[in-house]
């Protein structure tokens, strides 16, 4: 079960990536933005975590064509991750829309606040995140370790470059936001700074 539910969470994710970004290209946009980093050190992120990727879909599709081998603890609780991850990376695809953008816009862009982004400021990293650990665990070899500390590592600086166009860009707002929104995601510190939005708000009433 767990080889299957790896295999329809990325195949999923990768049909639906490649799907927006036809679609989006069809409407006239160019869904290649500047690369935050340098581009070499950009494509190493996007390579060390695509290969991660492809490494846990072939396991998988090599255990769903043998079957009997046992699933172990650590590959059930990758499946978990991978899964999570890929599902939260979907739902930062379809709340981005028509501003999905690989690297930095090169034209006008919105400040996303709502919805998931009130969670995570990069919820598709977070996602990123979740899926590269659930595939270290599942697959376990040297390779996918050091694959996720490098996709992760990159795309951490990817992340930071990131926030400081988006500072320049939209200023107070912005910092308005890295107050009460954490980078990677954060259910209970977001609820609790509502709750303690809420209490002031009472209080001064």
């Amino acid at each position: 079960m767990a080889h299957i539910l790896i295999l329809l969470a990325g195949s999923s994710f990768l049909a639906v990536l490649l799907f927006k970004g036809w679609c989006l290209r069809l409407a006239g946009y160019d869904v290649k933005g500047r690369p935050p980093v340098s581009r070499p050190v950009f494509l190493a992120g996007k390579t060390a975590m695509g290969l991660l990727w492809g490494l846990t879909l072939w396991r998988a599709a090599a255990a769903v064509r043998m079957p009997g081998e046992p699933v172990t603890w650590l590959q059930y609780s990758g499946t978990i991750l991978f899964v999570a991850g890929s599902s939260v990376a979907l739902i930062s695809f379809a709340a981005l829309g028509r501003e999905l953008r690989f690297g930095l816009p090169n034209g006008n862009c919105r400040l996303k606040a709502s919805g998931i982004y009130s969670w995570s400021r990069h919820p598709m990293y977070t996602g990123f995140f979740l899926m590269a650990g659930g595939a270290a665990l599942y697959v376990g070899t040297p390779l996918a370790v050091v694959c996720l500390l490098v996709a992760v590592g990159i795309h951490h600086r990817v992340a930071l470059a990131e926030e400081r166009f988006m500072a320049r860009h939209f200023g107070v707002a912005w910092q308005a936001y890295t107050e009460n929104v954490p980078r990677y995601g954060g259910l209970i510190y977001t609820l609790l700074k509502r709750s303690e939005q809420g209490h002031d708000q009472r209080h001064w009433s």
